[in-house]
C-alpha cells in the first residue's frame, strides 16, 4: 500500500472527525482527504482564530473550508494571555498548541465527535517541534504523519486534486518571528503583522520578517528566497520598503542575506538541525 492508501485507511477507520485547520497546504489536504473519504456531515473544519496569525488568514481558511463543502466553524482564542506563551521560551510551541487542541477536544467532545486530527506531517517528527508533544498527549491525531506522507507528496498530491494550496508557502505563527526569551506582546506581533502584510502585498509572498531588540534599537531582518533579492533592489521598491518598515517604529532595516529559511530563529540553541517552524492551527 502506498502512504496515499494509509491515509485513506486511517480516516475510514475514524468514522467521524474535527479537523484543526488553518487553511496550509497539510491541513487542506487533510481536510480534502476526509471529505473525500467520508460523508460531508461527518467532517468538522474548525479555524481557530488568535493573535499569532498573518494578516487575512482566518478568512482565507474559512473560504478554503468553504469552498470545500465543509462545515467550517471558528473559535477565538488567546494564547498570549498565557505566561508559558508570551514568555517565549524554547518550549513556546507546546504550551501553545496545549491550549488550541484543548479547546478542539472540549469541542469535539461536546459535539460527540471521537476524533480531533491536525496536519502534522511525516517530515515535522524529524525537525524540532516541540508542540508534537502537546498533540500526543492531548490525544490528537495526525493522519498525515501516521501515513507517511512527506510534505512534497502532500504538495502534489495536492496539484493533481486541484487544490488551491498545493504551492502555497508556509505560514508559521508570527511568535516564531522573535528571538525565544522576548517577551510576546499583542503590539509587537500586530507590528510584524502589518510589516509583513506590506511585503506580501509588494510581491513577496514567501517571507518573514524577524525582529531583533537591543538597548531600544530594534532591527529588523527581511528573510526572502534569494532568487527575489535582486528583485527588491530594483524600480526603488527597497526605498519603499525602508520607509514602510520604519514607519512602523523599526529603527534598522536589513536583508538577511542567507535568504529565506524556516526556523532561523532556533539556530541559537545549537540544535543538530533546527528544523521548520510549526504553522499555525
Amino acid at each position: 500500500m502506498t502512504p496515499h492508501d494509509v491515509l485513506k485507511d486511517i480516516i475510514r477507520q475514524m468514522g467521524k472527525v474535527l479537523v484543526g485547520f488553518s487553511g496550509g497546504v497539510d491541513s487542506t489536504f487533510l481536510l480534502y482527504s476526509c471529505l473525500e473519504i467520508l460523508k460531508a456531515d461527518a467532517v468538522t473544519a474548525v479555524v481557530v482564530d488568535h493573535p499569532l496569525m498573518r494578516e487575512g488568514a482566518v478568512s482565507d481558511a474559512v473560504r478554503t473550508a468553504g469552498d470545500m463543502g465543509a462545515d467550517v466553524r471558528t473559535t477565538a482564542l488567546n494564547p498570549l494571555l498565557s505566561g508559558k506563551v508570551s514568555g517565549n521560551s524554547p518550549d513556546r510551541c507546546y504550551h501553545c498548541k496545549l491550549l488550541i487542541f484543548g479547546k478542539l477536544t472540549e469541542m469535539a467532545r461536546s459535539d460527540g465527535i471521537p476524533w480531533v486530527l491536525d496536519g502534522t506531517n511525516a517530515d515535522d517528527v524529524n525537525e524540532y517541534r516541540p508542540g508534537i508533544a502537546a498533540l500526543q498527549e492531548s490525544g490528537v491525531r495526525s493522519p498525515l504523519r501516521e501515513a507517511g506522507l512527506t510534505k512534497d507528496r502532500i504538495r502534489e498530491l495536492s496539484r493533481q486534486a486541484g487544490l488551491p494550496t498545493w504551492d502555497r508557502p508556509s505560514a508559521p505563527c508570527l511568535a516564531t518571528r522573535f528571538p525565544y526569551g522576548t517577551f510576546l506582546t499583542k503590539e509587537e506581533i500586530d507590528r510584524v503583522r502589518k510589516g509583513e502584510k506590506f511585503l506580501v502585498d509588494a510581491g513577496f509572498p514567501d517571507l518573514r520578517l524577524r525582529v531583533h531588540s537591543d538597548g531600544g534599537s530594534t532591527v529588523v531582518r527581511i528573510e526572502i528566497p534569494p532568487d527575489d533579492m535582486a528583485r527588491l533592489f530594483s524600480g526603488g521598491l527597497a526605498e519603499q520598503v525602508v520607509a514602510s518598515l520604519k514607519g512602523l517604529g523599526y529603527r534598522y532595516i536589513t536583508l538577511d542575506l542567507e535568504g529565506l529559511r524556516s526556523g532561523s530563529m532556533d539556530e541559537a540553541l545549537d540544535l543538530p538541525d533546527p528544523g521548520r517552524e510549526d504553522e499555525p492551527v
